[in-house]
């Protein structure tokens, strides 16, 4: 689907630093980068058709969901939450390699999901 290309325009943002998930104030920046997941979730959702290939993307764009999420919970830049079971120590703190290489994950996975979709319906891009 062409708005896999929104999932790919925001990522790629994120790891250029362009975009650093500041555009609402009030909610954490984890939680701004799922919101794109989640309407493209949802979007996907509304025009599912039962075969193979949608179940698939389903269950990569709920993964991507997920990778975002699971940062508002161990981020390396905040305190983790107070009602989390685990408790932040200076000797597990997670390096912000592995956030960013988070996101680089999910640019690929929706890079592919759209080079699969354009596959998928002969869709050629001059």
């Amino acid at each position: 689907m062409l708005i896999y290309l929104l999932g790919v325009f925001q990522e790629y943002c994120v790891i250029i630093n362009l975009y650093n998930g500041d555009l609402i104030p009030f909610i954490s920046e984890d939680i701004e980068y799922s919101l794109v997941d989640i309407l493209i979730l949802v979007t996907r959702i509304l025009y599912f058709k039962r075969n193979r290939k949608n179940l698939i993307d389903v269950s990569l764009i709920s993964l991507i969901l997920f990778s975002h999420l699971q940062w508002s919970l161990h981020s390396p830049f905040h305190e983790w939450p107070s009602w989390w079971i685990g408790d932040k120590s200076p000797t597990d703190i997670r390096h912000r390699t592995e956030y960013y290489d988070t996101h680089v994950m999910c640019f690929i996975i929706w890079l592919l999901m759209f080079f699969e979709y354009i596959r998928y319906f002969n869709i050629f891009l001059l």
